[in-house]
């Protein structure tokens, strides 16, 4: 069956071999979602860039044969979106899909449709760390006492962050590091919320950091990476 009327659904397919590639997104489309191909790690991750994806469909082939850097980038992504691997069988030309993260799904429709009410998202050109930063988070207006809170993951062109409160898409908070004492808090644009109960997520917002200071983005690459250039 289709996914419900109405819905629209992303969904990005990796295989490492061209044929399986085009097998399993002809059967994507064939249930009424659109998709994209990627024969490598490296594509996979330009394509989640530049197009707001709802769900990663991988062959489960080609992830037994990628090299560790594939297989923590897959890793990573997992933790992002529905995922769900397939198996194709050229003998019969089926395939079998097992859910990996969050759902029970076992039939392709049955993760597509699960795909099609997970928020389409793009991941950050810049490489992101999980890691657990102290914030404080100051709304643009309202009282001086900031919301004490902490990263969930980061980059140095921006955070996601766990918060409570009442935030829209344009906003722009600012937010000091315990962990980096900087003379004053960093402004930012909010680009994604995530209220309690969105699958996948934790209560949350996505922001950008905005006209960071020089030494203050060091300090973060540094931080980070272990680097400052």
């Amino acid at each position: 069956m289709p996914i419900r009327a109405g819905a629209t659904c992303f969904v990005a397919v990796f295989s490492l071999n061209p044929a399986e590639a085009d097998e399993i997104a002809g059967a994507v489309r064939a249930f009424g979602a659109e998709c994209a191909v990627a024969l490598t790690p490296a594509r996979l991750r330009e394509i989640l860039i530049g197009t707001r994806c709802n769900g990663l469909l991988l062959s489960f082939p080609s992830m037994i044969r990628i090299d560790a850097a594939g297989k923590a980038l897959i890793r990573t992504l997992e933790q992002i979106y529905p995922t769900a691997r397939a198996k194709w069988k050229p003998s019969d030309r089926s395939f079998s899909v097992m859910a990996t993260h969050g759902s029970v799904a076992r039939t392709l429709p049955d993760f597509l449709s699960a795909c099609a009410v997970f928020p389409a998202r793009r991941i950050r050109a810049s490489e992101r760390v999980a890691k657990t930063l102290n914030i404080h988070l100051f709304a643009e207006t309202g009282p001086d006492e900031p919301e004490n809170t902490f990263s969930l993951d980061l980059s140095t062109g921006g955070i996601l962050l766990h918060s409570t409160g009442e935030w829209r898409i344009g906003d722009t908070p600012h937010l000091s590091f315990l962990e980096l004492p900087w003379d004053a808090p960093v402004k930012a644009e909010v680009r994604h919320v995530f209220p309690w109960g969105i699958p996948f997520h934790a209560r949350s917002i996505g922001v950008q950091f905005e006209g960071m200071a020089a030494g203050h983005a060091e300090n973060l690459r540094f931080l980070l990476y272990g680097k400052k250039d």
